[in-house]
């Protein structure tokens, strides 16, 4: 983000300043709880938790592709693993079926 200048064009246009920090995940689950930081990124569970058993006051942002490339398309005629090894998906990622190949 620093090379390209994204973050530095949307601070500028919103009038903000962003610093990006790197934390392990519970310090920054931490960090954010104790207001010592202003976002963070964590699993949706934890958005719904910890953040509200705290008092903390919360928006969250739910990013919807959970796939990472392990789609499934299987149907009466592909009732086992065997049936699906090595075949291409809708999209036509050969071997994505993680778990089948």
């Amino acid at each position: 983000m620093a090379k390209s200048g994204i973050l530095k064009r949307w601070a500028d246009k919103y009038g903000v300043v962003i610093k990006v920090q790197r934390f392990d995940y519970a310090a920054s689950l931490d960090a954010f709880v104790s207001k010592n930081i202003d976002a963070c990124t964590m699993t949706n569970m934890e958005a719904l938790d910890m953040p509200a058993a705290a008092g903390v006051d919360s928006t969250v942002v739910i990013v919807g592709d959970y796939s990472n490339g392990k789609r499934c398309s299987a149907g009466a005629q592909q009732c086992g693993s065997g049936a699906i090894a090595g075949q291409t998906d809708p999209v036509g990622t050969k071997n994505s079926l993680g778990i089948f190949a």
